[in-house]
């Protein structure tokens, strides 16, 4: 069955389509962040206009986007609390008023249940009974969950949830709003030693919340702990492999330039970002090395990219590219491709404007890039690469292409 979900608990406009038999088809999100910013925070009576202005259209655009007609719609699922009031009317009255005129039914979803079950939709779905973790913006709780429906709180916030509280020190350091997630940039750019109260607050915080979990781990003789939550969460696997393929691409960065001898990696699964290894062997990667989503290498990973430029990143960013090249190795698992792509032109057009090709890129960066591919596996037993050739634009635009129709062939 079909079923249309209405999210319209805060700020946010949120629109998907869900399929009971094979998972989450499409979603939608309308953020009014923009609007809110000049006020210093949410304002109920401009959050629910722009809920009214946007569920319709929003709605048409899903719908539309998917192909899928609204008469195969099974029924409809809506935020019903807790929220903020005349948000939640908006998307509730929407809601029974649609399923009203479709003949299906609508049924309205507890929010923090909402948060709760949301691992449910996972391929590793965990097993009841498991302890649950919220952690959103208003909210910090810890739940037992029996069975769907049968739920005991067993912890809650007594004043601030952890994202007010973040928000509201933001708001008191004079950043603007959204601050909590300003903060955050703010602070992994700046000098480690400049935070240490704010560092030694944040560690009260995690051994608060692992002294709480375990308590209630060893209480309730729980096996799982499911950690979920509100916000804007990213979520790598979202990511498309581009715009336009293969000429407009999206580079994940795992590793920015320059980073300490520690290969991480995303987990394709989680989105998470692992450590997989320290490389003994004392070399600093070149430039920002990731991988391009939703493509498989001959090597049956993602198909690995670097991407030069003037400032290391962070991990877990995305850069919109264009490919320039493609450095063409081998190793102790056989071929290996990484791509060379440059920023697109919208967000450094005085780099662009210098390099187009794969013979615009310094030799000194290709040695640099050559030698560390070539020598870094060096100390690792049983570990070898070697580099074959650089190629071109069109060489690097048929690898990605393989490399996309390749995963797209195994996910058919």
């Amino acid at each position: 069955m079909l079923i249309l979900g209405i999210e319209t608990s805060c700020d946010d406009t949120g629109i998907a389509i869900y399929d009971t038999n094979n998972g989450l088809i499409i979603n939608k999100i309308i953020n009014q962040a923009k609007s809110h910013a000049y006020h210093g925070g949410i304002v109920p009576e401009i959050a629910s206009k722009l809920h009214l202005k946007y569920i319709q259209p929003s709605i048409k655009t899903v719908l539309k986007n998917s192909k899928i007609l609204v008469s195969k719609i099974g029924g409809i699922a809506y935020t019903a609390g807790p929220g903020l009031e005349r948000s939640l009317a908006i998307g509730a009255t929407f809601a029974s008023s649609l399923a009203y005129s479709l003949n299906i039914p609508s049924v309205g979803v507890h929010h923090l249940e909402g948060h709760l079950l949301t691992p449910m939709f996972e391929k590793k779905k965990p097993n009841f009974p498991f302890l649950g973790l919220i952690i959103s913006g208003a909210h910090t709780q810890l739940i037992l969950a029996n069975k769907i429906g049968k739920y005991k709180i067993l912890g809650n916030c007594m004043d601030d949830a952890l994202g007010e509280a973040f928000d509201k020190t933001a708001k008191l350091l004079g950043i603007n709003y959204p601050g909590g997630k300003k903060l955050s940039i703010l602070a992994q750019y700046d000098h480690q030693t400049r935070f240490d109260i704010a560092r030694a607050f944040e560690d009260a915080i995690l051994d608060t919340i692992e002294i709480k979990c375990c308590r209630a781990l060893n209480l309730t003789q729980c096996k799982n702990l499911v950690i979920s939550g509100g916000g804007n969460i990213m979520n790598l696997n979202s990511v498309p492999a581009g715009k336009n393929i293969p000429y407009d691409i999206y580079a994940i960065i795992e590793i920015p330039t320059n980073s300490s001898p520690i290969k991480y990696e995303v987990d394709k699964e989680t989105g998470i970002l692992f450590v997989n290894r320290f490389i003994p062997t004392s070399m600093f990667y070149p430039c920002n090395y990731g991988y391009i989503n939703h493509t498989i290498s001959l090597d049956g990973d993602p198909l690995d990219i670097l991407v030069p430029t003037p400032f290391p990143v962070l991990h877990g960013s995305v850069i919109r590219c264009q490919p320039i090249g493609v450095l063409k190795m081998i190793d102790e698992s056989g071929e290996d491709a990484k791509i060379i792509a440059i920023p697109h032109k919208k967000l450094l057009s005085g780099y662009n404007s210098v390099i187009k090709n794969i013979s615009d890129v310094s030799d000194l960066l290709k040695s640099q890039i050559t030698h560390f591919f070539e020598h870094y596996k060096d100390l690792e037993e049983k570990k070898w690469t070697k580099v074959i050739s650089w190629k071109g634009i069109k060489e690097a635009e048929a690898e990605i292409i393989s490399s996309f129709n390749r995963k797209k062939s195994l996910s058919t």
